[in-house]
């Protein structure tokens, strides 16, 4: 599946980018979110897609965020991985697991996109504390702007979506 193929799904399943004056965007913003729920072949796709990335890293567990959405996504990764999937809630600023990081364990922190870095800090951090290590975020997009403490790896950039939109 090429670039443009992947941005149709993504676009199909709500999410997008524009254009934007802010520097802190690096000229453009991701706008919306990947519905996996409207799209399962659509999630199904490119959530293989992302474990394939994401094996190249060897994780012993997947991790995402709390809501359906990142759930769906993430069950597709852990399946295709054949690892234990952790939810991670933020709990009024606290970050908590709905399923264990062992000692040693080696994750990824999956995700459709990152707007902001906060939420990865806050997981590499619960990682950290559990023993373990956050080896990178994969997510389908990946973009310039914000940094993150780990490697983001991806499946389209944001600035390719730019373009072909």
């Amino acid at each position: 599946m090429n670039d443009e193929e992947i941005w149709q799904i993504l676009r199909n399943g709500g999410l997008s980018v524009e254009r934007s004056e802010d520097k802190a965007d690096a000229g453009y913003r991701l706008v919306g979110r990947f519905n996996g729920l409207s799209d399962a072949p659509g999630v199904d796709a490119l959530g293989v897609m992302l474990a394939e990335r994401a094996l190249e890293l060897d994780p012993d567990v997947i991790i995402v965020g709390e809501g359906a959405k990142d759930l769906l996504l993430g069950f597709v990764v852990a399946r295709e991985l054949n690892r234990p999937l952790v939810r991670c809630l933020d709990l009024e600023g606290l970050v908590g697991a709905v399923g264990e990081i062992t000692e040693g364990a080696r994750a990824v922190f999956v995700a459709d996109k990152i707007r902001k870095s906060g939420f990865v800090y806050a997981v590499r951090n619960l990682v950290d504390r559990e023993g373990g290590e956050l080896l990178a975020v994969v997510s389908f997009v990946t973009a310039d702007a914000p940094e993150l403490p780990v490697p983001w790896i991806g499946l389209v950039t944001a600035a390719a979506g730019l373009q072909k939109g």
